[in-house]
């Protein structure tokens, strides 16, 4: 005889259950809606946890009963076979439903044991959790005590390093000041090398000047000298004539307002360089005092 199954759903769980010609699939689908309802509304009124009670296959039966019997009054004013015909189908479809029940609450009492065993097992994990919690946050109290050592000695060598940094700024512009004043000094004994170096080059132009004043007075003095001696050769030759006499005496003349220009001309010379040479020696002094300072600085 082929049998027909039908998928089912109580209390949010699927089963799959036989039809049969005495049990069709829509008298399952009907006894399983049946089912299903009840045990919601068992849930709704005892909460959730109800289903965990011992009691629980009991509880479903007599809520199962007391529909059955309340069928029954409803039925006890009919015909007595059509009532007892009611009343049997009745009795078989609860006995269905009570050992179904049945075999739903020794599959609850097994999952009831693995869930105490879990817990129990879950209850030693939470322990031993709680006590490596307990360490850690030891462990976390000991490294929160170090790090607030850290912050602190942080603090600290921050406060150490601000201050190092400002006084660094404050010695580096020291520093850019003096680079300042340095380049300055150096640009001003650069202008005066410059300019010791044009005075010694006027100083060098006028000793050579001098030198060549010094040359044509020793030639002018030679030649007054050769004069002086033709002179006193023509003095002894006074016979000679008066007109030539005249022109040695002018030639003579000459001679000495040529010495008298170059003697005031050397004197000139002299002068100046003299004044050059006093000129040159500030210069070096402050050239060696500049140098002096720039070492000084450094």
């Amino acid at each position: 005889m082929s049998q027909n199954y039908v998928d089912v759903t109580i209390g949010g769980k699927n089963y799959r259950l036989a039809a049969s010609e005495n049990r069709s699939s829509e008298f399952m689908l009907l006894l399983a809606n049946y089912i299903d309802n009840k045990y919601n509304t068992i849930i709704e009124e005892g909460g959730p946890s109800i289903t965990r009670k011992e009691a629980f296959p009991v509880l479903f039966a007599l809520n199962i009963a007391e529909d059955l019997f309340a069928e029954i009054e409803n039925l006890s004013s009919g015909d007595g076979a059509q009532r007892e015909a009611a009343l049997q189908k009745e009795i078989n479809r609860l006995n269905s439903m009570i050992d179904f029940y049945t075999t739903q609450d020794k599959e609850n009492k097994g999952r009831w044991d693995d869930l105490m065993h879990n817990q129990q097992l879950s209850e030693e994990n939470n322990k031993k959790l709680n006590e490596m919690l307990e360490a850690a946050n030891s462990e976390l109290s000991v490294l929160k005590e170090t790090s607030e050592q850290l912050e602190s000695e942080l603090t600290e060598k921050t406060t150490a390093l601000e201050a190092a940094l400002k006084k660094n700024n404050d010695k580096n512009q020291e520093l850019n000041n003096l680079s300042v004043k340095l380049s300055e000094k150096n640009r001003i004994l650069n202008e005066l090398n410059t300019k010791s170096a044009e005075r010694n080059q006027k100083l060098n132009a006028v000793n050579k000047e001098r030198d060549e004043l010094a040359i044509k007075l020793k030639e002018q003095k030679t030649r007054v000298a050769e004069l002086e001696r033709q002179l006193e050769a023509l003095e002894a030759k006074m016979q000679i004539g008066s007109k030539g006499y005249n022109s040695l005496q002018k030639d003579k003349s000459e001679l000495d307002r040529e010495i008298s220009v170059l003697t005031a001309e050397n004197k000139q010379l002299k002068e100046n360089c003299e004044a050059l040479t006093r000129e040159n020696a500030k210069l070096s002094e402050d050239y060696n005092a500049l140098k002096t300072k720039k070492k000084s600085t450094r």
